[in-house]
């Protein structure tokens, strides 16, 4: 196993499959929600304006009372919506 500090930086995505797998398979699940995260955090700082309060506080709710499985659909719905266009002007 190579030791943590001895990974290279990735600057591609031809990098970090190099480094990680064609699927990412050398990635741990935890990381990958920290990548998604970030990935996500980046892009709405990206966006003009704020959240509105009340989707603020209905994520947060969602977060406690989703399973799983649900958070993850909930995930790829958003992002496919977010990738064809969908969301209010």
């Amino acid at each position: 196993m190579i030791q943590e500090n001895s990974k290279k930086l990735i600057f591609t995505l031809d990098e970090l499959t190099e480094q990680y797998g064609t699927n990412l398979e050398e990635i741990y699940r935890r990381e990958k929600f920290q990548m998604v995260e970030s990935l996500a955090m980046y892009l709405g700082q990206s966006e003009r304006g704020k959240a509105r309060t009340h989707i603020i506080t209905t994520t947060s709710t969602l977060c406690m009372r989703l399973g799983v499985e649900e958070k993850l659909a909930l995930m790829e719905a958003l992002i496919a919506q977010v990738r064809n266009g969908v969301w209010k002007q």
